[in-house]
């Protein structure tokens, strides 16, 4: 029975040293300059919501194993937009750790506000690399243009016709996964 109990003890300090291990620092954020690209695709929520594909990349500076600042450029395939934004991102000092994180910036196709906060985990790589994974809300305005034909008061249809604007709420729920170098 001690003998049982010693190989149960001896087994259970291998097991937490090994864990305790796998947290090491070596895979932390570390300070300096970094880049991080960001493919995302979500479904359109809401009424105007429509569904994004979107790619992005982000230069910043990481100030401590926590704290990340940067900008980006990312632009939407399924709406043909562009985007420009600061990003900030928060990590716990972790090889495998929560992050949040928060873009906030502009369309520039439409010269709208555009933000995006996101939670998910840092998967840390060696070498200072990273995996991400997390889940975001997108939303931005978009301004959508209508061609209307021209109707006279004859009930005649005119060949012309108007373009006739509109600006709606476009918000996307969007799995997000990048890649810190």
């Amino acid at each position: 029975m001690i003998k049982l109990k010693q190989y149960f003890l001896l087994t259970l300090l291998f097991v937490v040293t090994s864990l305790s291990y796998a947290q090491d620092d070596v895979a932390c954020p570390c300070k300096g300059w970094k880049g991080l690209v960001e493919l995302s695709g979500g479904k359109g929520l809401g009424f105007e919501g429509t569904g994004r594909v979107m790619l992005s990349g982000v230069g910043g500076y990481q100030f401590n194993p926590v704290w990340f600042a940067g900008a980006g450029f990312g632009y939407d395939f399924h709406n043909k937009l562009k985007f420009l934004f600061a990003d900030l991102r928060a990590t716990a000092n972790k090889k495998v750790a929560p992050y949040a994180d928060i873009k906030a910036g502009a369309n520039l196709d439409d010269s709208h506000f555009y933000i995006s906060p996101s939670l998910g985990c840092r998967y840390g790589l060696d070498n200072g690399h990273a995996l991400y994974f997390g889940l975001g809300l997108d939303f931005t305005k978009t301004t959508h243009y209508d061609a209307v034909p021209n109707v006279h008061l004859n009930n005649s249809v005119n060949v012309n016709t108007s373009d006739v604007s509109s600006v709606a709420d476009n918000y996307a729920l969007c799995l997000k996964v990048s890649y810190e170098f």
